[in-house]
């Protein structure tokens, strides 16, 4: 699960970078991600209180990576079924014809929290949230294996997103 939508600090950087236009509520949110991105300490906070999770990792290097992350420190696999992409990153993504999912899964800097936790303790962590996350799939024992399910079809997540030291 996660603690948040995706996509709008990578759109953002793209519109800037690329010099690419967005109508004025689209571009604000996008450049609001960009200059004023949200750090989920609170939402930390309260899973931790919770005690149904069982492993956490931020987004900050970007959704994909973050997934790889949590796969390969707990020998796991993911199947994700839904990626959380926030409005304006899919509006942005149309009128410029680019994947959404992908400006989604392999941006960064969105600081949203990534988490797992067994289904019986679904309750506990909504409590613990208000609510407020989005289910996005489920574990596999497919080891390091992050498998995207949408509409039939199944596409293997490529692992990469910001790593540090490297020019991107």
């Amino acid at each position: 699960a996660t603690t948040g939508s995706f996509g709008k600090t990578a759109a953002g950087l793209k519109m800037i970078k690329d010099r690419l236009r967005a109508p004025p509520q689209t571009r604000q949110e996008l450049m609001e991600a960009v200059y004023m991105p949200k750090a989920y300490l609170k939402e930390g906070l309260a899973l931790a209180k919770t005690h149904a999770v069982t492993s956490c990792i931020d987004s900050s290097d970007g959704l994909a990576w973050s997934l790889y992350e949590l796969a390969r420190m707990s020998r796991v696999g993911f199947e994700i079924k839904d990626i959380p992409v926030a409005t304006s990153a899919k509006r942005f993504a149309e009128s410029q014809k680019l994947d959404a999912n992908q400006l989604a899964l392999h941006g960064g800097e969105e600081y949203n929290l990534i988490f797992t936790f067994k289904p019986r303790d679904i309750a506990k962590v909504s409590e613990g949230l208000d609510g407020a996350f989005f289910k996005i799939g489920r574990v596999t024992n497919r080891r390091e294996r992050i498998e995207l399910k949408t509409e039939g079809r199944v596409e293997s997540i490529k692992p990469y997103g910001w790593e540090h030291f490297k020019h991107n």
